[in-house]
């Protein structure tokens, strides 16, 4: 199993159950969570690689959640996930940090690959 961690934000649980399915399947360590509180918790507890984030969440927009986690860890890679492609809301998150914006459904094979390439940019070429 990759020593590299991801974290799911979604508050659609199949979506949130297919990635951790899938992304487990890949051999990495998936946590999930549905809302912003539950999200931050897991972000302390599991200290992610890679976050995946909906912009939109019952209790929070993704655009502040993604603040507060890249100024708790700036080195942590942020993928914000939207069912609305916005370029207005694809460029607040790159200036607060995310590294991607994709849209919903997502692309699993896509998602898999980049994943990789980002595994093997965090852990190094053994990855």
């Amino acid at each position: 199993m990759s020593e590299f961690r991801i974290l799911s934000v979604d508050d659609e649980p199949d979506i949130c159950n297919l990635l951790d399915e899938v992304l487990t399947g890949e051999g990495y360590q998936v946590r999930t969570a549905h809302d912003s509180r539950s999200a931050m918790q897991v972000f302390h507890d599991f200290n992610p690689h890679l976050v995946l984030l909906d912009v939109m969440l019952p209790d929070e927009n993704g655009i502040e959640i993604l603040k507060k986690m890249m100024a708790e860890d700036n080195n942590v890679k942020v993928v914000m996930v939207s069912a609305f492609m916005d370029l207005k809301i694809a460029k607040e998150a790159i200036k607060y940090g995310a590294i991607e914006y994709v849209g919903k459904p997502i692309q699993l094979d896509n998602l898999i690959e980049y994943i990789s390439g980002l595994e093997k940019d965090t852990l190094g070429e053994e990855a």
